[in-house]
């Protein structure tokens, strides 16, 4: 009777690895890569127990497949996300600051046309969560040189959000252009959709970026990260929860 569990027990043993070995054999795999677009560079990818760095080939099966994203000094998991994989791809990281978690995009400007002569394509997520910390904001695009001593705004991004593909329209801003020049550094102001008005700095004026550099490209589109950036600089930057806070502006992706 013994010899018989044991003979019994050995072949189901057998049938449950011929399964297994087969639902492996059935998975199809690839190799993706991903691109730390963000400030934080002490980050990793985590994938079935084992750690990439950045700019390396990741294996992934195709379909559903889970990654972490790590902090690589303590390997304590800063995000865990499952991405549906189709091929061979490179994705995007960006943690606009450590406050948030980080946010994967995928090729998020292919299929884009280019922008039109004289203008440039912005696809933007506000993830300042605590200097704008509002589901979806309306930002000003401002020249960085003043005309006549007077900033006059070229274009509003409305209701910009913290989800890039809520933005996949993208925003179509005419450059400015000084003489036969056209210029390449910009600002940001942001109006409070509590209020219809513009948020104010410590000194009670229009709070703005420091500047934004959209350098001329031969498509002109840009992908835009916003985030929260605590400063020492009292006078020209916002106070909240008694810490004074600028709008960090990162250039993740141009083309």
């Amino acid at each position: 009777m013994k010899n018989r569990l044991l003979i019994l027990l050995g072949i189901l043993l057998c049938v449950a690895a011929c399964k297994k070995s087969e639902v492996i054999a059935s998975l199809k795999f690839t190799k993706v890569t991903f691109v730390n677009k963000s400030v934080n560079q002490d980050m990793q990818i985590g994938a079935e127990s084992k750690y990439y760095s950045f700019g390396y080939d990741v294996p992934a099966a195709y379909g559903d497949d889970r990654f972490t994203i790590v902090k690589t000094s303590t390997k304590k998991i800063i995000l865990d996300t499952v991405l549906n994989i189709s091929g061979g791809e490179t994705f995007f990281v960006n943690q606009a600051d450590t406050t948030q978690r980080p946010v994967i995009s995928r090729s998020p400007l292919s299929g884009v046309s280019p922008a039109p002569p004289g203008y440039m394509k912005i696809k933007i997520a506000n993830l300042a969560a605590i200097a704008l910390p509002y589901a979806k904001v309306d930002i000003v695009v401002l020249p960085f040189y003043a005309t006549n001593g007077v900033y006059i705004p070229l274009d509003t991004l409305h209701d910009v959000t913290a989800n890039y593909t809520d933005n996949d329209k993208l925003y179509i801003v005419k450059r400015q252009i000084i003489g036969d020049v056209v210029q390449q550094l910009y600002k940001f102001s942001y109006i409070n959709p509590n209020t219809g008005l513009p948020l104010l700095n410590n000194q009670g004026a229009v709070y703005t970026n420091t500047s934004f550099s959209a350098t001329i490209t031969k498509e002109n589109l840009f992908m835009i990260s916003l985030g929260n950036a605590v400063t020492p600089t009292k006078t020209t930057s916002m106070l909240i929860n008694g810490k004074y806070y600028n709008v960090s502006c990162s250039l993740i992706l141009s083309r």
